[in-house]
């Protein structure tokens, strides 16, 4: 790893939130503003939308950090729920007191738990990440739900963030009864060439621990052409370039290292990925990360000692891995650390990541700390070995069944045993992996 050579703590580029390295544009700051000022006064839903990679998540959980004890914070990142499951989430961290089995008795114990909060004086605010993955049904009831109130109380604050996709549905002709109920509406944006040097240079020196210019003034540009001032991509990319350098024992990064880590991820410039995905875009900093392959999802085998064990379709987000109880993928082995790496995944691409592990992930007996997967990459996790593939459907949000340990009595098992992860529409607690 790079890091002793570049006099680094920690890596700087990890694409997990880690609200110490958060840096906030001038974008960032007028979008958290308004959101803030809307959980404070405003009636109704706000929405916060933005391409992939933005900083959507990150932007949402520093908000809800700083709100007083006068709000009780309901967390759901993964909506794909019916309408019973949202209330069963809801109510699981507002009061688990009230168990229920029917969706009209949870609205009822729904109602009764926020006619208590309001008469301690407390709002609840329930903030829905991915909130392009909801159901119709279900996005129709959670618009209604700060209106509904009884006794006219108004302590009840809805926050979705989502891909532009949601913001487009919702501005559909046929939509206009949705929309009526957003009280706010904020586009988060990708950030400026300048900002962009300000956000590198900021996430090296929480890392080093100290002022550190790893990066040479023709870098910057360079990183701006190829990821738009997407931060996820600004971190991939960053990341693969440091890489190279130490391979190259080059003290800094300039220019070259960066299309050289282009090459590398095989990428091509930002405008004409965006350009890509939607012919009608303009050359402004509105673009989509476009697709760089058909969008199809990955598809993960995991062998023990020469044999399959396990397959699974990977969903869209994270999967984390780890010998650790609280991994999406536990596997109970000693040569795997308690958080190892973890895998995100988009419709067109999945990026694997190292955790800063022990053992460190081998990709065709390489060592990376972060690489974008591609067909037959064989990744080496202590005694297991992870093959990706592309899958022969479509990329879904709803392909896999977790948590999941895999261990050694599970390897032991018969041959005949490979445990494949099904479909299942439950919600977690655990960060989505939507770095900024």
């Amino acid at each position: 790893m790079y890091l002793d050579f570049f006099k680094l703590k920690e890596l700087p580029f990890r694409l997990t939130a880690d609200p110490r390295f958060y840096f906030l544009g001038a974008d960032q700051e007028i979008a958290k503003s308004c959101v803030r000022a809307a959980i404070a006064e405003a009636d109704g839903c706000i929405l916060l939308s933005g391409d992939s990679g933005v900083g959507k998540t990150i932007l949402l959980q520093d908000l809800l950090s700083e709100l007083t004890e006068q709000y009780a914070v309901v967390q759901i990142r993964h909506p794909e729920l019916s309408i019973n499951e949202f209330y069963q989430a809801v109510l699981a961290q507002l009061d688990d007191r009230m168990p229920a089995t029917v969706s009209t008795v949870q609205r009822a114990s729904f109602d009764t738990c926020l006619a208590r909060f309001a008469a301690s004086g407390r709002s609840v605010v329930i903030a829905l990440d991915n909130g392009e993955l909801i159901a119709a049904d279900l996005l129709d009831e959670v618009l209604r739900l700060p209106r509904r109130q009884r006794s006219g109380a108004r302590n009840l604050r809805i926050v979705m963030a989502a891909r532009p996709s949601l913001e487009r549905m919702l501005q559909e002709p046929q939509s206009n009864s949705r929309a009526s109920h957003l009280c706010l509406q904020v586009k988060l944006l990708p950030l400026g060439e300048s900002e962009t040097r300000l956000y590198v240079e900021h996430r090296l020196s929480i890392a080093a621990g100290n002022s550190i210019a790893l990066f040479q003034q023709d870098a910057f540009p360079e990183i701006q052409r190829y990821t738009g001032g997407v931060p996820r991509l600004i971190n991939t990319l960053a990341d693969a370039a440091l890489m190279l350098a130490f391979n190259r024992s080059r003290d800094s990064v300039g220019a070259a290292d960066i299309r050289a880590a282009v090459d590398q991820l095989r990428w091509s410039e930002f405008s004409s990925r965006a350009e890509a995905a939607d012919p009608r875009m303009s050359s402004g900093r509105h673009r989509q990360i476009a697709a760089q392959e058909d969008p199809r999802g990955g598809h993960i085998k995991i062998e023990y000692q020469g044999r399959v064990i396990a397959e699974f379709e990977l969903p869209i987000g994270k999967v984390s891995i780890g010998r650790a109880m609280n991994n999406d993928l536990r596997i109970d082995s000693q040569f795997v650390s308690r958080h190892h790496c973890q895998i995100l995944t988009t419709a067109q691409f999945s990026v694997i990541e190292d955790l800063q592990s022990q053992n460190g992930i081998l990709v065709d007996s390489r060592r990376v700390s972060v690489h974008r997967l591609k067909a037959g990459d064989r990744v080496v996790l202590g005694e297991h070995c992870l093959t990706y593939t592309r899958s022969q459907r479509p990329a879904s949000s709803k392909v896999a069944l977790f948590p999941m340990t895999l261990s050694p009595k599970t390897a032991g098992g018969d041959a005949g045993q490979t445990k494949v992860l099904k479909s299942n529409p439950a919600f977690t607690d655990e960060p989505d992996g939507h770095a900024e």
